[in-house]
């Protein structure tokens, strides 16, 4: 199923996942967090588009024969397509490597985990179009919006 020539969207519902002693309300609000469901969601486009889960690599997250593509959840807070070693408090930005960092990749997957358990997967091949350290959740979901089309 994995389209690779193109920009693309499409809609996924996992339903409540269940969790002992913890309500689905409460459930689907911590996957609705970027750090709890980051993991989950690398994947999770993994198994749906049949592609190979790399484990321990700093580079990227999944593969398919040559091809290197990474996985990024887009949250309430917005979106953030720079290394995680860039991200988080004493950290320092850096557009040259954020620059080669995107370079080096075939795509990127884009989760919207905000309607979880409804997530819209974003898949952008255009990785110039992600050279930003951070866009609010508007900025983000337009512009995905803008660079993709919705499949079924």
């Amino acid at each position: 199923m994995f389209i690779k020539e193109r920009n693309f969207s499409m809609k996924l519902n996992l339903g409540h996942i269940k969790i002992p002693f913890i309500d689905d309300a409460t459930s689907d609000e911590l996957f609705r967090d970027g750090r709890i469901f980051g993991l989950i969601a690398e994947n999770i486009v993994s198994g749906f588009f049949n592609l190979d889960k790399v484990y321990g690599c700093e580079d990227h997250d999944l593969e398919n024969g040559s091809f290197k593509y990474e996985v990024k959840c887009l949250t309430k807070q917005g979106l953030k397509t720079c290394p995680s070693y860039m991200v988080g408090k004493g950290r320092k930005y850096d557009k040259e490597e954020h620059q080669k960092y995107l370079e080096s990749k075939d795509g990127m997957f884009i989760v919207d985990i905000t309607s979880f358990p409804v997530l819209t997967i974003y898949y952008v091949k255009d990785m110039d179009k992600l050279l930003f350290a951070s866009k609010s959740y508007k900025g983000a979901k337009e512009l995905l919006n803008e660079l993709t089309d919705e499949i079924s």
